[in-house]
């Protein structure tokens, strides 16, 4: 199995993130922002061409490249058929905090739920303080009817 390849992105525009590559793929597979401060790994993954929506909007957050941790943002259906760990060229015993697959349809509902789902999560584990992060919606529990 082969490594991807992580280049160093040089512009401002991707918050000092990583950009993950394929040898045999043109173009971004995935990026890796944060890892400067000591914390939890989240790990995103979707299907394009929702993944590449939500990721854009996350690269766009000024401040998520001086998160504790780390996060990943891989594209699922370009690394298919390779574990993260091989991927990623992490050792075995490395620890992945929490896996978040974002929605695979393709409507702004979806986007959304999936941008402020990956904000939430990295919120709960302590990654950024969360302000201006949106709480997780109220679900609604339908009762049933002994009738």
């Amino acid at each position: 199995m082969q490594n991807l390849n992580i280049a160093q992105q040089g512009q401002a525009a991707t918050n000092m993130a990583e950009v993950l590559t394929l040898p045999h793929w043109q173009g971004p597979v995935g990026y890796r922002l944060g890892g400067y401060r000591p914390g939890p790994t989240i790990a995103v993954t979707g299907h394009s061409p929702v993944a590449d929506i939500v990721y854009d909007r996350l690269l766009r957050v000024p401040t998520l490249a001086w998160m504790r941790g780390t996060m990943i943002l891989m594209h699922m259906d370009l690394t298919e058929g390779h574990s993260l760990h091989q991927i990623l060229g992490i050792e075995r015993g490395a620890q992945i905090d929490r896996v978040v697959v974002l929605p695979h349809l393709h409507t702004k509902a979806a986007l959304d739920l999936g941008y402020w789902h990956v904000l939430q999560v990295c919120t709960h584990l302590g990654m950024i303080n969360g302000r201006g992060v949106r709480p997780q919606p109220v679900r609604k529990e339908t009762a049933k009817s002994d009738s």
